[in-house]
Parts: C-alpha cells; structure tokens; sequence
C-alpha cells in the first residue's frame, strides 16, 4: 500500500517534499546523533525556530531538552534583543550620516537638534537583501556539496524566509546537508536584523492602535459636547465624568498634555496612516528607540 501510494505521490509530482519521501531517502548516518546534527538542533532550541525534522527519542533526550531551553531560551532573548539593539544604532547612525550629507548636496540643512530615525522601508528592504543572499548560499551549498539535487532557488529562499521569520515549518529542508551547523550559524546572524525588524514594525503598529484610540475618543468627546449644547443641564455632569477620566488617561500614556490634546482634537481617519508611518514614540522613548541628532553623530 505504501509502494502505491508513493508511485501515486511520483506521477502527481508530490513525493520530493513528502514525509514518506523524507523518511525513505535519508541516509542512515542522519538520524545519528552527530556534533553536527546535534548543534543544528541546539540551534532550533536555542532561536525557537523548532523545524521537527530532528528530536529526541528518548524520554532522557526530552528531559534534557525541557533543562536547556528553560535555561537557554531566556538567554537568547537577552543576546538576540542587544545584539539587534546595536545593530538598529550601526544603521541609523549610518542612515543619518548619508541622510545628512544628501540634504546638504542639494541645499538643505539639518540643525543640530533634528531628530533621524531609520525608516521602516530601508529596514525591509535591508532585510529582504539578506534573506536572498542567504538563499543564495543554500541554494549552491545545498546543491554542489552532495551527490543529489539539492534545494533549488525558489525553495532555497523559502527555507531562508521561514528561518529568518523563525516559523520553520520544517516542510523544505536542505537535501545533502539537512543539519549543517554552518546553516545555523548563518541563520543567527541574520536574528539580530529581524529583531530590528519587528521593532520597527511594533512602534507602527503601537501608533496605529493608539491612534485608532485617539481617533475613538475624539468622536466620543465630540458627541458629548454636541449633547451637551442640546441638554446642557442634563449631560453637564456626563460630560464631566468622561473628560475626568480622558485626562487621567492622557496623564498615564503622555507627558505632554497639550501636544497630545491637540493630536486627539484633530485626528482624522486619514491622519491615521500618517501617525502609523511617522516612528512617533507613544511611549516617550521609554523602550528604547533610537533616533541621532547631528550633534550625536
């Protein structure tokens, strides 16, 4: 039944990817617990990317799993979170300086308190570059070193976007060198990018719910006092009530009141997507974003 279905698997083109193809065609030696074999799969402990093509057997190997990566897995949070920390500093620093010097080839100065922050644009695409480069090397590393055809270009970059994202499916592997340690390496490196990344894309998305919020609130406020114009005596002390509470808020999320009042009066729908894309700091630099002056640099 088995022979069948994997004839059927053959002629419909679905058998190179299979688990039954995995399984029949590996060599021996992989399913062996090498230096090699066993640093691949430190690695997807230590960075959670966790493909499944290679794990413990043993309740033993279990139980030392769970010791390591309740140690270890904090660690590389720390090591993979200052490592991206500096690495956001080196390309902001380097994006001010052509910023800098391209504003004054064309005539325009930049004072010495102007804040430069990386654009989320340049980040992507900075990452994209990576993640094709990376294929790049599976691909020929994969393809020469071995005797069988190895990942070709298009499942080269998909092995490399799932294990720079960290999801790993675990469903393309690299066919003559599954677990080479050089891989694992070269997918560490690019963690700290991806950290940059998520980052940025996380300042985004906390304007973009904030703003959300803002834009909320200031159609609430708005109705309260279109109600309050109409019953003045009857809404006197709702409206009260709720502009108490709206400036308690203000007070957590801001220290600057009168900027952020101003912000919520005129935000619109179509501001939103503005504020999302603008890197505003909600949080008033509190986790860390980094942005130069020209007297930083």
């Amino acid at each position: 039944l088995q022979h069948s279905y994997i004839k059927l698997l053959e002629i419909e083109g679905k058998y190179k990817w299979s688990t039954l193809y995995k399984k029949e065609s590996s060599d021996e030696e992989i399913y062996t617990w090498t230096f090699g074999s066993s640093f691949f799969f430190v690695f997807t402990l230590y960075t959670t990317v966790g493909y499944g093509t290679i794990f413990p057997g043993t309740d033993a190997g279990r139980l030392a799993t769970i010791l390591y990566s309740a140690f270890f897995y904090p660690f590389s949070l720390v090591v993979i979170r200052d490592l991206g920390q500096l690495t956001l500093v080196a390309m902001t620093r380097i994006y001010a300086r052509l910023l800098i010097k391209i504003r004054k080839a064309r005539g325009y100065l930049t004072t010495e308190w102007e804040s430069i922050s990386l654009p989320l644009s340049i980040i992507i695409v900075v990452s994209v570059i990576f993640m094709a480069i990376a294929g790049v090397f599976f691909h020929y590393y994969d393809w020469y070193i071995g005797p069988e055809e190895g990942l070709n270009s298009f499942h080269s970059f998909y092995f490399s976007y799932l294990s720079y994202t960290m999801i790993g499916f675990g469903d393309v592997m690299p066919v003559n060198v599954p677990y080479s340690p050089l891989f694992a390496i070269l997918i560490c490196a690019g963690l700290p990018l991806m950290r940059v990344v998520t980052k940025s894309i996380y300042v985004a998305m906390e304007n973009g719910y904030f703003g959300t919020m803002l834009y909320v609130e200031s159609k609430l406020e708005g109705k309260v006092y279109a109600t309050e114009e109409k019953q003045p005596e009857k809404m006197q002390a709702s409206l009260s009530s709720v502009v108490k509470h709206f400036n308690s808020h203000r007070s957590i999320v801001s220290s600057n009141h009168v900027a952020r009042h101003d912000l919520m009066q005129n935000f619109t729908i179509k501001s939103l997507a503005t504020f999302m894309s603008s890197g505003r700091d909600v949080y008033n630099g509190e986790y860390g974003r980094v942005e130069f002056r020209k007297s930083d640099l």
